[in-house]
């Protein structure tokens, strides 16, 4: 039998746009040793971007129609070979987060924790919460911080 901490081992890390404390955000990940493990996947989605920036934190991966990010900070992480670019167009039926739901489950995503889902518009966080819904039917393991 396998024992999973439900507080650690985390192998992706979803960053979006909502507001956070930047002090307990990192305190947070550092409680959790998030960022220890070499093979983290760190998606930024849309504003998240900017969170991501903000924490000094450099995403694997961004995705959205980055219609929510600062178009300076947007071009310098565009321009940055090292992180894969998933571009949308603003008409969609996702939201940016069920986006990267959907890229944690291509990259064989086991357990997520996402940071910055809360903390905005009411309409997003309701979706972010009903979206850890979405994370189980894909068999991962997903937390809201």
């Amino acid at each position: 039998m396998q024992v999973v901490n439900v507080l650690k081992d985390y192998d992706t890390l979803i960053i979006t746009g909502g507001r956070m404390d930047v002090k307990a955000i990192r305190r947070l990940l550092d409680d959790l040793e998030v960022m220890k493990s070499d093979k983290l996947n760190i998606i930024a989605v849309d504003g998240g971007i900017e969170r991501a920036d903000e924490l000094g934190i450099k995403p694997t991966h961004i995705i959205g129609d980055f219609d929510t990010v600062d178009p300076d900070v947007l071009k310098r992480y565009m321009m940055d070979e090292s992180i894969q670019v998933d571009s949308y167009r603003p008409e969609k039926d996702e939201t940016d987060t069920e986006l990267a739901a959907d890229l944690c489950k291509r990259l064989e995503s086991k357990k997520v924790l996402i940071i910055g889902a809360l903390g905005g518009r009411m309409d997003h966080e309701l979706s972010n919460i009903f979206l850890l819904e979405k994370f189980n039917q894909y068999g991962i393991m997903a937390a809201i911080a």
